[in-house]
């Protein structure tokens, strides 16, 4: 509950700053930040691998700011299916995402995404 409340000030204090702002989940599972965090204007997209997503879809509906991305993290085409404005600001959160992998993947995830 700890993680989830700091991404939660995190996530709110960035888009203070950047109401437009888009946000993408990495391994979102069935994370509801959005829900708590939305202030009508961002843009979100909840990354995880098919079968997560899947589920996801049982419990929780997509919406036309809230996206759903079936895919793996480190397939890197998911990518392309992010849509932002750079003057909007884009912010990235991977709640316990990063604990599955060694520091290698998660640096050659982060220097992708900052390209």
């Amino acid at each position: 509950m700890a993680r989830a409340k700091n991404f939660d000030i995190a996530v709110k204090e960035f888009i203070e700053n950047y109401p437009s702002a888009t946000i993408v989940n990495i391994g979102a599972g069935l994370d509801t930040t959005f829900f708590r965090v939305d202030n009508g204007t961002i843009k979100w997209y909840d990354l995880d691998l098919p079968s997560a997503v899947s589920f996801r879809k049982t419990l929780l509906s997509e919406s036309e700011r809230n996206k759903y991305i079936s895919k793996s993290a480190l397939d890197y085409s998911w990518f392309d299916e992010i849509e932002y404005d750079l003057n909007n600001g884009i912010f990235f959160i991977a709640g316990g995402f990063v604990y599955y992998f060694n520091e290698d993947v998660i640096s050659s995830l982060i220097i992708e995404m900052s390209k």
